[in-house]
């Protein structure tokens, strides 16, 4: 092997190397985005049904007062 073939396959493998170590942490990456957009999710339909008991309360206490305005 000659020095500039030595060159050439040193440089290709630390090339190939950073790509690869690229390639590994934007997969991670992209795993802990889809995690924290389950628990956003999550977080989302909880307060989602918390809003949904307090329409709830809120329409019904108003109904009992007329309710009870009106049987005076």
């Amino acid at each position: 092997m000659t020095v500039f073939t030595m060159i050439a396959v040193i440089v290709s493998v630390t090339v190939i190397g950073g790509v690869v170590t690229t390639w590994i942490k934007s997969k991670e990456k992209n795993q802990e985005n889809g995690n924290e957009a389950a628990d956003v999710n999550a977080r989302v339909q909880a307060l989602e049904e918390r809003v949904k008991v307090l329409e709830r309360l809120a329409t019904d206490k108003r109904h009992r007062l007329s309710e009870e305005i009106d049987a005076l």
